[in-house]
């Protein structure tokens, strides 16, 4: 059998996903038959001065690089109807659009002058100076005026005679500027009878020429000073002090400065900018000096307070137009507010410019720069919208504020294609109304607003004329085609809206709903409940502060029954690569059957109260409304997109039936399909960088595999602004910011069929050959049931059937296969690998036991492999080294030591193999003699060591006795024998045993003495002995006396004597008289008692000793209670005497 048991121990399958194009198995396409071109207004830099030319072309210069596509690199001269004039095609070396010309002077012969600063356009030198150009755009080549590099020009006038005066502004190294003036003669040099002594802290923003060849500088001085003087040279430089004694300016703010002058029919001056009076009378902002400085009375500008004054222009009539960023007037009455308006010779006020006025402040754009051309209309900067109507760079209006749509473009501006798609709502008749950041639609004007047909061109049945003027932020469709949108815009069509309004189907401006919100109203979605009415989320000034909840009726008035409902106002962070903070304003509305009102993770009732009943989790985000009554909703966590989806209940409780996509997915948009699945375009980690995609899960949670991942949109997206929806049956829109070739939305076609796998499990991973040909079973269909087909791509093997044969070792590498057909898509191919190899095996003898002496000692290692490859050794663990196969043991210790072979092309690595052996050191055992001991003591402490230090094991080997550690335990009298033991561990080798025997000898035997004869106790062989001598035969337990002596006695038992007993002396032998008088106990210990029944009273009783002492003596009658108290005599043999009448009785008593 080819396959062995090591390989069934490791079975696995290694599949590789082939690296294809995963837009070949997707189950959906981009639809190439929607196509729309989305083109956003754009303007990259600043248009600083303007210049009319009698022609009715003019010119205009800043550090712009483009105009309408064209570059101009600053300077450009545009037709009457503001096209780029390409016959000026500003061909010279100097690039002004990275650096900027800051004013234009046109000669009499055509000839342009420029002041500023330019950069070289191949060595990217910085230039400062004045350059004059041809009429064809090309550099005068006879003129040029370069300046120091640490000079610059803001300001240029062109005299009649041809020389020109500039302003300069001049720093020395690390010292204070200088500002004066400087003229120049027509070739460029500098003309030196103009001495002009430099002005310190002054800057100059503007000239004026008068016709004697003196020159009236207008500036302001540095930061910080709230005066700014109107300075007069004469012709020759030199200062008109008469002049200059009078004009000034002073304001409260400390940035006091005449920004504008130019100089009226009458010889008198008309000056603006940042001030409020002027030479001490109250003017704000705009003035009129005569020739001598003075104030001009009879002029009072007829606005009320304006801010931040721009420009001025002054008509051939002696009309002024005057720009600023607020203009407040009162005509007839009325209290409006301005961006431009147009005043009388006198002050008052001319033109309100109706379209570009309103009674609300702050409700027009920043114009930045007006000027009157030859036929009485007016260019105006401004890069904004202006009363709704999108303005980059420059635009014409009539004297009445209307916009002149003959001019080309309302900007000098490039087309970009970033242009956003925020929200789209699909017809009933499948057209589709987008709302977004564009100002075209394949090539057709359409500002914020447009419809697009079926195939993705424009309808241009539904015409908005100027659309928004900013961002929408949501879209809705009424049952009667009607068509509401909210967003941050104040105009519609030039109609003055506050960021709500509806179109008729058609596209105009529906009169019949308009809604009385305040300035600065911001509108972020909004929803309609089935009896028409609107519920609006947003922040309304004059509802509150904060977002909130209203609700308007039909018509877009207040609906005074609803609660204004406010929100509860948290910080979101945008994801790590944006710049700013936006508040959750991507959450949309939904209108649940019973009347309530879901958003963010609040819902309200049909009045505008809180439903108390609905409590999610307040770092949950409302999404969608479900069709059982269930929401989807979106997590939040430490106020930072938490971006996991999940499902609530009706009451807002999370249900865990729904299996929730996790926070590593970031979701930008989800919608939910009429069958419960839903769509969801999802992007890693929040990082709007990465590709974006779409997926479809269940209505559980989980992802729909009849859906694959994939459809790279590549967009750069904001999360808030996506949204996904379904435009027929098997199409999806979907929507956001692109810069790419199919804009920013596009159409994707979903493919229904089912998808289809490959699995190959069970297939072993290696494979043991033995030289013949073998073969493996493959598998033969998908999961679908459909037939595979395979391929070898490497290795050698081939492959019949589904029947893989290997014919040699390597590695094998075979491609399962199946193509799919009209039901299911193809599989996504599978590589089945697998290693074929020989089988080898180690065999390696360990060495032995090794007894260390202290020196490292080499060992020779044996090991061979089966395959005859050479074995490699290494230490596992132990004092040892290897080196090669020689082994070098350094101490004591387990030594391990693993045998390799890791095989070759045609050999599997050998299963390694360890061995195992010692290192030890030798020890011995000291046991110290035991000296014999009676039983009677009990216990006796054992001594004993080893010269390693390691501790003794004692045990009783035979006898009557037991140890516990050290000490032994004496149990019986006998011989002993005690074993010490050592087992040695991982650095000794064990100890030889040492054994001890010894005696426990019986206790010495107590002795009974009788009247004639003596007793010992005790179990064993006794010996008796007569003042020390064995007395032959006495070896009983009795003895009787028979003579005089000191009688001793042993007891030996298996060969252990005892101690002599304690003697027992006899001094005599007396014969015992016969009585009837009984004395006990005997042997005594404290008392005798004595009967003597039959003996008279008076009957003397004598104690004596052996050797004939008397100790007592007393009449029978004299005992006390019939005994004699003897305990304090001495142990002994004593004779008791009983005397009467010459009789006289003996007995002997033993005392013990």
């Amino acid at each position: 059998m080819s396959f062995n048991r090591f390989a069934a121990a490791v079975l696995c399958l290694t599949v590789l996903l082939c690296a294809i194009d995963r837009h070949a198995v997707n189950a959906q396409t981009l639809d190439k038959t929607f196509n729309t071109n989305f083109k956003q207004l754009n303007f990259d830099g600043v248009i600083r001065d303007v210049v009319f030319l009698p022609d009715n072309k003019m010119m205009l210069a800043g550090d712009f690089p483009y105009i309408d596509d064209t570059r101009v690199y600053g300077l450009a001269r545009l037709n009457a109807d503001g096209s780029v004039d390409k016959t000026f095609a500003n061909l010279g070396p100097v690039d002004a659009s990275q650096e900027k010309i800051a004013k234009i002077a046109v000669q009499p012969d055509g000839k342009v002058l420029v002041a500023g600063v330019f950069r070289e356009r191949t060595t990217k030198t910085v230039i400062r100076g004045v350059y004059r150009y041809n009429t064809d755009g090309s550099l005068d080549a006879g003129f040029r005026t370069t300046l120091p590099d640490n000079c610059s020009s803001e300001a240029m006038v062109l005299q009649p005679d041809g020389k020109i005066v500039i302003s300069v502004s001049y720093q020395n190294t690390n010292g204070p500027w200088k500002y004066g003036v400087v003229r120049l003669n027509a070739d460029g040099s500098q003309d030196n009878t103009f001495q002009c002594a430099l002005l310190s802290e002054q800057s100059i923003l503007d000239l004026a020429l008068e016709p004697d060849g003196q020159v009236v500088v207008a500036g302001g001085l540095a930061s910080g000073i709230s005066t700014a003087l109107i300075k007069r040279y004469n012709a020759d430089g030199s200062p008109d002090a008469a002049f200059n004694e009078n004009a000034q300016v002073t304001d409260i703010d400390p940035y006091a400065n005449v920004s504008n002058i130019d100089l009226l029919p009458d010889g008198s001056f008309l000056i603006s900018g940042r001030f409020e009076h002027c030479n001490g009378v109250a003017r704000d902002g705009m003035a009129k000096i005569d020739a001598d400085g003075r104030v001009i009375a009879g002029f009072v500008p007829g606005y009320t307070r304006q801010t931040g004054m721009f420009h001025q222009a002054v008509r051939a009539n002696g009309n002024i137009v005057v720009c600023a960023s607020a203009l407040e007037s009162r005509v007839g009455g009325q209290r409006l507010f301005s961006v431009l308006l147009e005043l009388n010779p006198d002050g008052s006020v001319y033109n309100t410019f109706p379209g570009l006025s309103d009674q609300t402040d702050g409700a027009m754009a920043w114009i930045n720069g007006a000027y009157v051309a030859p036929d009485g209309k007016y260019i105006l900067k401004c890069n904004g919208d202006v009363a709704g109507v999108p303005v980059r760079g420059i635009t014409r209006i009539s004297p009445d504020g209307t916009f002149d749509h003959s001019f080309r473009l309302r900007s000098g501006t490039n087309y970009t294609t970033s242009a956003a798609v925020y929200d789209f709502v699909v017809q009933p008749d499948k057209k589709i109304i987008v709302i977004g950041d564009f100002n075209f639609v394949n090539n057709l004007s359409r500002n914020y607003v447009a419809r697009l047909k079926y195939d993705g061109s424009v309808d241009e049945t539904f015409d908005p004329g100027t659309g928004l003027s900013g961002r929408p932020r949501d879209v809705l469709l009424q049952p009667d085609g009607k068509i509401l949108v909210a967003g941050d815009f104040l105009f519609a069509n030039q109609k003055l809206r506050k960021g709500l309004v509806r179109f008729h189907p058609d596209g105009r401006v529906d009169e019949g709903f308009q809604v009385s919100f305040a300035p600065y109203t911001e509108v972020f979605a909004i929803a309609r409940q089935p009896d028409g009415k609107v519920i609006v989320k947003g922040v309304f000034p004059n509802y509150g502060t904060g977002i909130r909840l209203i609700r308007l009726n039909t018509d877009g008035t207040p609906d005074v029954t609803f609660a204004p409902a406010e929100l509860e106002y948290i910080m979101i962070a945008k994801p790590p690569t944006a710049d700013d903070y936006f508040y959750p304003t991507m959450y949309p509305i939904a209108v649940q059957p019973d009347g309530k009102i879901v958003t963010e993770h609040f819902r309200f009732n049909a009045d505008g109260t809180p439903d108390a009943s609905f409590t999610p989790s307040s770092r949950s985000y409302f999404v969608a409304l479900l069709p059982d009554g269930k929401m989807l909703m979106r997590g939040l966590e430490d106020h930072n997109l938490f971006t996991g989806l999940c499902r609530v209940q009706a009451n807002g409780a999370l249900d865990i039936a729904f299996d929730p996509i996790t926070a590593e997915d970031y979701f930008t948009a989800v919608y939910v399909q009429p069958d419960g699945r839903i769509v969801t375009s999802k992007q890693y980690n929040g990082i709007t960088t990465t590709p974006i995609y779409t997926r479809r899960l269940t209505r559980e949670g989980q992802v729909d595999p009849t859906f694959y991942e994939g459809v790279e949109t590549n967009r750069i997206v904001q999360p808030e602004r996506r949204t996904i929806g379904m435009h027929d049956d098997d199409l999806i829109l979907m929507a956001g910011f692109k810069a790419g070739s199919n804009g920013p939305i596009e159409r994707i076609k979903i493919d229904t069929r089912s998808a289809q796998q490959i699995t190959a499990t069970g297939l072993p991973a290696v494979w043991d050959f033995n030289g013949e040909a073998e073969a493996i079973a493959l598998p033969t269909t998908s999961t679908a049931g459909l037939p595979l087909t395979y391929e070898v791509v490497s290795g050698p093997a081939t492959v019949t059937g589904n029947m893989l044969t290997i014919q040699g070792t390597g590695t094998v590498e075979v491609r399962l296969l199946q193509t799919g057909n009209a039901v299911y898509y193809a599989a996504t191919p599978v590589v089945y690998r697998v290693i074929s190899a020989r089988r080898q095996t180690i065999d390696f003898t360990a060495p032995a036991d090794h007894v260390f002496t202290g020196a490292p000692a080499a060992v020779t290692l044996t090991a061979t492999a089966s395959s005859g490859l050479t074995v490699t050794f290494n230490v596992v663990a132990g004092p040892a080294t290897v080196a090669g196969n020689i082994l070098t043991i350094t101490g004591t210790g387990a030594i391990s030591v693993r045998a390799r072979q890791p095989g070759d092309t045609e050999y599997f690595a050998a299963d390694s193999v360890v061995r195992v052996f010692s290192s030890r050191r030798q020890q011995t055992i000291t046991f110290d003699a035991v000296v014999p001991m009676p039983v009677s003591d009990g216990s006796q402490m054992l001594t004993a060591a080893t010269t390693s230090g390691l501790p003794v094991s004692l045990s009783v080997v035979a006898g009557g006795a037991s140890v516990n550690g050290s000490t032994l335990t004496l149990k019986a009298a006998g011989p002993v024998t005690v074993q010490a033991k050592q087992a040695g561990n991982d650095h000794y080798l064990p100890a030889e045993p040492v054994e001890q025997t010894f005696c426990i000898n019986p206790d010495a035997p107590r002795v009974t003495i009788h009247t004639s004869s003596l007793t010992a106790m005790g179990t064993g062989s006794f010996q008796w002995f007569r003042n020390g001598d064995e007395i032959e035969g006495a070896v009983n337990a009795s003895i009787d006396i028979d003579a005089p002596g000191a009688y001793t006695v042993q007891v030996t038992v298996d060969g252990c004597t005892s101690d002599f007993s304690m003697g027992v002396t006899v001094t005599d032998v007396i014969e015992e008289s016969a009585s009837s008088v009984v004395v006990f106990p005997n042997p005594a210990t404290n008392r005798l008692f004595i009967q003597a029944d039959h003996l008279p009273p008076a009957t003397r009783v004598s104690l004596y000793s052996l050797d004939g002492v008397e100790l007592y003596s007393q009449p029978l009658s004299a005992l006390h209670d019939g005994h004699l108290a003897v305990g304090a005599l001495p142990r002994g043999i004593y004779v008791l005497i009983f005397t009467h009448a010459g009789d006289t009785h003996r007995m002997t008593v033993v005392l013990e």
